[in-house]
């Protein structure tokens, strides 16, 4: 984040990295109320991991480069066509109530999709350094301690980001 002459922080640009689980819209919610409390704009990132090397050797000798560029470009659709579904109805499935969903245009915040592909960690500190993020919210699924410290994705980022990071727990029933 950058200091103004107020020295105060200006949180202005808001990075979601989402996996699109089930728990997805809760999280956001925390999202767009943290960017209509700050006047940001949220870019929403899916990942699209690639593939361990024993799949794509198997993918490359399997299918042709077209059919594999057709294969990356219809799940890019699919994930595109999932996010914005997501943005336009919040409520998915009755799991958070009808009257506290919003959608970023109803809270007036300014909000873009963005998929990628790549390794998660690394792509997630790339678009935050590309785009100017001052704040990361993400998800961090509950597990055991082993777990969680060591191999998560938002234990990762806070350990490589320079940018301040908001976890939002997601507790399991």
């Amino acid at each position: 984040m950058k200091a103004h002459a107020d020295a105060g922080y200006h949180i202005k640009k808001i990075l979601y990295p989402t996996d699109l689980s089930a728990d997805s819209p809760r999280i956001f919610q925390y999202v767009l109320s943290i960017a209509r409390q700050t006047d940001a704009d949220v870019t929403c990132l899916h990942v699209i991991d690639r593939y361990s090397k024993r799949a794509q050797f198997t993918l490359n000798t399997q299918f042709s480069k077209k059919q594999r560029e057709e294969m990356a470009a219809k799940e890019l659709q699919d994930v595109m066509e999932e996010m914005l579904l997501r943005s336009r109805s919040v409520a998915e499935g009755g799991r958070i109530p009808a009257d506290r969903t919003y959608t970023p245009a109803q809270l007036g915040v300014k909000s873009e999709n963005k998929v990628v592909f790549g390794t998660i960690e690394e792509q997630i500190l790339k678009v935050s350094i590309k785009l100017d993020i001052d704040l990361i919210v993400i998800g961090a699924h509950e597990r055991p301690l082993v777990h969680t410290y060591g191999n998560s994705i938002s234990r990762k980022l806070l350990d490589r980001s320079s940018i301040p990071i908001t976890i939002i727990p997601i507790k399991r029933a």
